[in-house]
């Protein structure tokens, strides 16, 4: 950008300055002995007329500068030219019917593009330009030039429009590294629409979508896919995740072991072995739904045996991760309760009765389901029964408890870290250089008390490793570890390797990798969330396209 005071135009010459307050005013006068028709481009020397324009200017030192053009209209000498009388046109200064400087103009779209249009409005006052928010986006807009070239190296990533709603895909140029379209879908479609429009790629390279892998195979049957290193790396890492919340009771047992005591054995008041309420149509649940159940019947069942063997019950909610009084609620209840939800039914209107004939001793059901339709109740015979086994333990007559001895402490845990959650048990297993010494200790017990942990870790660093090695002649023979391993996370991995195999074989082994998308994926969420709300696909697609 010039430092000069007056654009700098050879047709032009400065009058004078005139100096107020708040803003400057610089007077400019056109000298040039012609001008050219606009229509015909022939050159005219006949002035018509003269008039003046006043024309916004880049501030000085925060004050805002305005140009007082001094400028004419000219005879066209062309005869046949259907425009008889023309403006003195000076590209360099000023367009037709602009109110700002060209040089202004520019400076304002760069501000559109680096800050946005919120904030750049802010800035530009600031400095002493007045701009809406709105005309820095149409700066944006109709600079816009979207030049695309066909690459011989391409990365293919999607991006949120609106996270777990709508998406779009990137496209890069892995050899120049910057950005060269935007897709405003993710579908195979779409990309296959582009690839067969640009013609002579030679590498793509993807993350593990089926949607993207059938796209390039028919948009681009001739290139080359490789899939992302290192999704295939959290992929796998997951499958181990997934694995250690399997096994979630051995990470406890291995952070806070338990030490037998010599005592003798513990009385015991309640039956730990007792069978949990059955949930019917339990297929029909959601599979977190049953991996959520699945946990809390593992933690009940070991607080139970913790009780059993005469734990404290500070000692039990600690392991297990619950509050004294969850704990407490467990043993009085003495069997697993669902989280069924309790939905209103017509005998609660008639609670009262019931609980009254209950407590006289009442036992005949059909006898008492027929005084309950005498008294309005229009429910059915085995409504009846099921309420009454659902809500049994709430209409029995409480009976104070004869107190009991205590337990006597047969064991204790030695508490050697707090329970991890599996998530950072997985950085342990797989970073144990940076553990301090009870870490190590607690990875060393988890591996002892459950091979099968032990054989995913050793699966999982393998793999790493021959990744980062580029070992692609070695993913067979790491394919049979997994099936001798029998591990289910880690053949449903397999599985996916498979269905892929091709692509996976050249992440291994070449160079390319999609990096460089995931990284431009991160600028572009930068952008979009620059925009306030205002990312429109065209003005998101300008922003991004622009090299900094």
């Amino acid at each position: 950008m010039t430092t000069s005071l007056v654009p700098k135009c050879a047709g032009i010459r400065l009058e004078k300055i005139i100096s107020n307050q708040d803003s400057i005013t610089i007077v400019v006068k056109s000298i040039a002995s012609s001008a050219l028709c606009p229509l015909c481009q022939n050159p005219s020397q006949k002035v018509h007329s003269y008039y003046s324009r006043r024309i916004a200017d880049l501030p000085w030192s925060g004050i805002a500068v305005g140009l007082l053009l001094h400028t004419r209209k000219f005879y066209c000498s062309t005869l046949a030219c259907e425009r008889k009388i023309f403006t003195e046109r000076l590209p360099e200064i000023v367009k037709p019917y602009a109110r700002k400087t060209v040089r202004l103009n520019e400076l304002l779209t760069l501000i559109g593009y680096v800050i946005g249009g919120e904030a750049g409005s802010r800035l530009a006052l600031e400095l002493g330009m007045s701009v809406s928010p709105d005309t820095l986006i149409n700066r944006i807009r109709k600079a816009a030039n979207f030049n695309i070239t066909t690459p011989r190296m391409l990365g293919v990533d999607d991006f949120a429009f609106r996270k777990g709603k709508r998406y779009g895909t990137i496209l890069v140029d892995l050899e120049k590294g910057c950005v060269i379209d935007l897709l405003k879908d993710r579908e195979s479609s779409t990309l296959e629409a582009w690839l067969k429009a640009h013609t002579g790629i030679e590498i793509v390279t993807r993350d593990r979508s089926s949607a993207y892998a059938e796209a390039i195979r028919a948009g681009a049957p001739d290139a080359v896919q490789v899939a992302d290193r290192w999704h295939l790396i959290k992929n796998l890492t997951e499958a181990l995740e997934s694995l250690l919340s399997r096994h979630h009771r051995f990470i406890r047992d291995a952070a806070n072991p338990i030490v037998e005591l010599p005592e003798t054995q513990p009385q015991v008041d309640f039956d730990v072995n007792s069978n949990p309420l059955e949930v019917e149509n339990l297929s029909r649940l959601p599979k977190s739904v049953l991996t959520r159940r699945e946990k809390r019947l593992s933690l009940y069942n070991e607080a139970m045996e913790l009780r059993q063997k005469g734990v404290p019950v500070f000692e039990i909610a600690k392991r297990v991760g619950k509050d004294d009084a969850t704990v407490y609620r467990w043993i009085k209840r003495g069997k697993y309760k669902e989280n069924t939800k309790i939905f209103p039914s017509q005998l609660d209107a008639y609670l009262p009765y019931i609980t009254r004939r209950l407590q006289e001793g009442y036992l005949n059901v059909r006898q008492f389901w027929k005084e309950l339709k005498e008294l309005g109740y229009k429910g059915a015979y085995t409504s009846l029964i099921a309420y009454l086994h659902k809500h049994n333990s709430n209409l029995e007559l409480r009976i104070k408890r004869r107190d009991k001895p205590r337990p006597v402490c047969k064991v204790k845990t030695e508490v050697l870290i707090a329970t991890p959650s599996a998530r950072k048990t997985l950085w342990m297993l797989l970073k144990p250089e940076k553990l301090d010494e009870k870490e190590s200790l607690m990875i060393s017990n988890l591996c002892n008390c459950c091979p099968e942990i032990a054989i995913g870790k050793d699966l999982v660093i393998s793999f790493i490793e021959m990744a980062r090695q580029r070992q692609a002649d070695k993913l067979n023979s790491w394919i049979d570890e997994v099936r001798k391993s029998n591990i289910a996370e880690f053949k449903s991995f397999v599985y996916g390797l498979l269905q892929d195999k091709k692509a996976v074989l050249e992440a291994l082994s070449s160079k390319w990798s999609n990096g460089q998308s995931e990284g431009q994926v991160n600028r572009l969420k930068l952008i979009k969330r620059q925009m306030f709300g205002r990312a429109n696909f065209d003005l998101l697609k300008a922003k991004v396209l622009r090299v900094a």
